[in-house]
């Protein structure tokens, strides 16, 4: 760094130079640019351990499952917002059955549906309710198609506060679906 020369710093003080002699606003820049990059990377990092760590929860949030002697069981507890639902599918074959169960911490509306061509089928649908168990075989749904291969649950949060709810569903081969 250039030293101030005679009376500059008095000058520049009196405001009777416009700039910093030049050796003083190059290092002063210069400090001010390292900062600005340091808090820049720092913003990056946070934001790249932020997304890591989203994708984390996210990827554990999914549900699990256990299959065992022809039968599968999905499982899991989740936050829904206010406003929001969630939504689990299960893939059904012929000769398949599944029962479910759920408790909520509030109320939520729930179905049980599936998609057709033309329409969207509820063989279960309740209105605030905080738990539900049934069961739901395809075969006996006179509106049921051997080629329908998804039957989703479905909780919307009704409320003001988050919701949990922790649900399960097994679905169990009969003899035409057990390979």
């Amino acid at each position: 760094m250039e030293k101030w020369r005679n009376g500059e710093m008095e000058k520049w003080r009196n405001g009777e130079m416009e700039k910093w002699p030049v050796g003083v606003y190059n290092c002063y820049h210069m400090k001010n640019q390292i900062r600005r990059v340091n808090v820049r990377n720092l913003k990056l990092l946070l934001l790249f351990c932020a997304a890591f760590i989203l994708s984390i929860s996210c990827a554990t949030m999914g549900s699990k499952s256990i299959d065992k002697n022809g039968t599968s069981v999905k499982y899991n507890n989740v936050k829904i917002k206010p406003s929001g639902m969630y939504e689990e599918c299960v893939e059904m074959k012929p000769g398949m059955s599944f029962e479910y169960r759920f408790d909520a911490s509030s109320p939520v509306n729930f179905n049980i549906h599936y998609h057709t061509e033309d329409a969207i089928h509820y063989p279960v649908q309740k209105e605030s309710v905080r738990m539900d168990k049934g069961m739901v075989d395809p075969n006996a749904l006179s509106y049921y198609t051997k080629d329908q291969e998804y039957f989703c649950l479905m909780w919307d949060n009704i409320n003001a506060e988050p919701v949990d709810v922790s649900y399960s569903c097994t679905t169990k081969h009969g003899a035409q679906g057990h390979r």
